[in-house]
């Protein structure tokens, strides 16, 4: 099984202080011990990045970028097109760009129907959140 994840999963299980963290990293061991396949794009790399930059400083955020070994899928021109399709359309949901182009339109496209965050939206759309 393939399992796309979240920005908040990968911030929850580096960050002791997140609320989140040991149910992070409860299903990050689980998905492990399962042998899911996870994998994270491009857009997400980024925004880990910032975030882990802003939230827990940038010793972590080098350290995560060097030492992250999730396989990274790449968003397509037509996953940025599907994806503004998507917010354009859902005018009564604050889906973020990211969220948009990796979990709507790339998981739509790839036909992945689980993934790991802690944020409402996935399933909002008719996503699985790994739990």
């Amino acid at each position: 099984m393939r399992i796309v994840v979240d920005t908040s999963a990968i911030v929850a299980t580096l960050n002791r202080a997140d609320r989140n963290h040991s149910e992070a990293v409860r299903l990050l061991d689980r998905a492990r011990r399962d042998k899911a396949a996870l994998v994270i794009t491009n857009f997400i790399v980024g925004e880990t990045y910032a975030t882990l930059l802003s939230r827990v400083g940038s010793h972590a955020a080098r350290r995560w970028l060097a030492e992250n070994d999730i396989p990274v899928l790449r968003v397509t021109l037509g996953d940025e097109r599907r994806a503004r399709e998507i917010l354009l359309s859902y005018i009564d949901k604050d889906f973020s760009y990211v969220d948009a182009t990796t979990f709507f339109a790339l998981m739509e496209r790839l036909n992945i129907q689980v993934c790991f965050a802690f944020d409402v939206h996935f399933e909002q759309f008719g996503f699985r959140r790994w739990a």
